[in-house]
């Protein structure tokens, strides 16, 4: 049996050095370019109201929030039209701007960016985010807010996709990886390697 080695370098070296050249940059890339798609996602689902929440409205609220959106209502306007209007966690949008990818160590975390507070309407009035957050998800029965999940339904489509995802980021690492093995192994000539034999008893 023959075993090969390089000269200039332990073959573990090597392979630390092509997953440290290819595997671990498009880990982080592609880490962060799907952080940065989860937050655009339900960034827009919030703009778009593509939330189904099942708490209804009274009129005097619906056009307490409307106005705060700055959306006209015309007087005696039907109950559904101005549900339909409404976008629920969308006042003035200081909500959504506030959803964004942070780094944490190796790992980037989409969320309430921790120091962004609500400003109220009245000098001063500020509520932090992920206050806001929290109760929107979870609602709030001793305010008489409901709850409005918007967090876990986009979770749940993001762990649908996971498999998906899986696959195609180990593909592009394996990609790399060869590249930069084949980089390696080209920069050597023949008598860089050593051949060791062994006979089998």
């Amino acid at each position: 049996m023959a075993k090969v080695s390089i000269k200039k370098l332990p073959i573990n070296t090597i392979l630390l050095e092509v997953f440290k050249k290819s595997v671990t940059p498009v880990l982080e890339e592609e880490t962060e370019t799907y952080a940065a798609e989860i937050a655009e996602k339900l960034k827009r689902k919030i703009r778009n109201n593509e939330f189904d929440f099942s708490a209804k409205y009274n009129r005097d609220y619906l056009v307490r929030k409307l106005k705060k959106q700055d959306k006209v209502v015309q007087k005696g306007e039907s109950l559904e039209s101005l549900e339909n209007k409404h976008v629920p966690l969308y006042d003035t949008g200081q909500y959504e701007r506030s959803i964004g990818v942070e780094r944490r160590g190796n790992m980037w975390v989409v969320g309430v960016v921790n120091d962004r507070v609500h400003e109220g309407r009245e000098a001063g009035e500020s509520v932090p985010m992920l206050l806001i957050a929290r109760t929107m998800e979870f609602g709030s029965p001793e305010r008489n807010i409901p709850a409005r999940p918007h967090w876990r339904p986009v979770l749940t489509e993001v762990r649908k996709e996971h498999d998906l995802i899986a696959r195609k980021w180990t593909k592009r690492m394996n990609q790399e990886a060869n590249k930069t093995f084949k980089k390696y192994l080209n920069s050597f000539d023949k008598n860089d390697f050593e051949y060791t034999w062994r006979t089998n008893k």
